[in-house]
């Protein structure tokens, strides 16, 4: 199957690597995008600012993280930690995070330079149906109307309690075989026929992001799709404009620029197997009410990305960034429960760690990961005895 298939399971790989540093007064060629020399103009505005001020708030602090080994810890050293959201302009980058990466001897992200990358593989059509994104729909009525069942039984019982004179226990059995009945034929008709309402552009649109001239897959109905599986592609899809130039793929190019040794922590493998992990998990836990409204949002997906009326990364991005400035918060407007939010990032993480040991026996490491993989290490790195300092600015 053509790479375009396996890029839209990257869930969480919202950048690009793109030909752009932090303070060169080249013109970038996009008409998207705004000359560097006005990047960097609001770049000094902010770290003027930065500098001048007390420091901030833990919640508004950008989460970067200075990790300490105890002397009794053989073999490691102190690293640097930045969570990051992955498509926050690079250009207004709080300076403790230029610093401190200005610092590093070595650089490691999640893809990295993609060097140690395995060879490209196609997923296989046992793989997509075993994540659910390619239905089998007499399974998938079977889950979703045991889920109806469940709730339906719950609701019954508080009925025979709140409204005896009305609901009898013998009467529960009856009632619940013709939820069953009526809910079998609502929803396979549901799942069999769902795709209907997608015009044809729409479905043909569907099946060019899916298949290729050499591609194993030979859809020949959307209906064979789960729609919750297509919309979390879609929603991806929907990030990949040309013009983004996030932090994360600015850390990247400017370690490449500076020399600094780039290391990646991701591979092909891991990343296809916790994306169709993260799929099955998202599909396990929904029930019937919270699938058929995703229908609209997929034609709205669509109708974005076909006819290219997307915020540009400009409108996407520079408003939240301005807005976080004046509110104090110079992070990512997240609050620190919420910085993880599914078991997609808690499997990547745990696969990195022993390679995160690795390279954080190395003088001077910077690590620059999403901020949903930020506890899992932290938690970690505590379990090893180091100290955790949080940057004030």
């Amino acid at each position: 199957m053509l790479n375009c298939l396996k890029n839209l399971y990257f869930i969480l790989a919202f950048s690009q690597i793109f030909s752009t540093t932090w303070a060169s007064v080249n013109e970038v060629e996009d008409e998207d995008f705004p000359s560097q020399a006005e990047q960097v103009r609001k770049s000094f505005i902010i770290q003027v600012k930065d500098l001048a001020l007390p420091p901030a708030p833990r919640q508004h602090r950008p989460y970067l993280y200075k990790l300490t080994p105890p002397q009794n810890l053989t073999g490691f050293k102190k690293f640097t930690l930045l969570g990051t959201y992955h498509t926050y302009p690079h250009f207004m980058v709080p300076s403790s995070v230029l610093r401190a990466f200005s610092k590093a001897h070595h650089v490691l992200t999640e893809s990295g330079d993609n060097s140690e990358e395995e060879d490209d593989r196609e997923i296989t059509k046992q793989e997509l149906g075993s994540s659910g994104f390619i239905m089998n729909v007499p399974s998938e009525v079977e889950r979703l109307v045991k889920r109806e069942l469940d709730w339906y039984n719950e609701w019954y019982r508080k009925k025979i309690i709140e409204e005896p004179y009305s609901y009898k226990e013998e009467g529960k059995a009856p009632f619940l075989k013709l939820i069953q009945t009526e809910k079998e034929q609502e929803i396979t008709k549901f799942l069999t026929d769902w795709g209907s309402s997608l015009s044809g552009e729409e479905q043909k649109y569907i099946l060019e992001l899916l298949t290729g001239e050499s591609s194993t897959l030979n859809l020949t109905s959307i209906n064979t799709l789960h729609p919750v599986a297509l919309h979390s592609m879609l929603a991806v899809k929907s990030y990949e404009k040309p013009s983004e130039r996030g932090i994360d793929s600015c850390i990247a190019e400017h370690a490449r620029q500076a020399e600094k040794p780039l290391s990646g922590l991701d591979t092909d493998a891991l990343t296809i197997e916790t994306s169709l992990i993260s799929i099955r998990a998202k599909i396990n836990s929904l029930n019937f009410f919270d699938i058929a409204p995703i229908i609209t949002d997929i034609q709205s997906f669509l109708k974005m990305i076909m006819q290219k009326k997307l915020p540009t990364f400009e409108e996407d991005m520079l408003d939240l960034a301005f807005n976080q400035y004046h509110q104090g918060n110079l992070s990512e407007n997240l609050n620190e429960s919420d910085v993880f939010w599914s078991n997609f990032s808690t499997l990547r993480t745990q696969a990195w760690l022993p390679k995160l040991e690795e390279h954080i026996q190395s003088k001077g490491t910077f690590v620059a990961v999403g901020l949903g993989h930020i506890p899992d290490i932290l938690t970690w790195a505590q379990e090893k005895g180091y100290t955790v300092k949080r940057s004030k600015h």
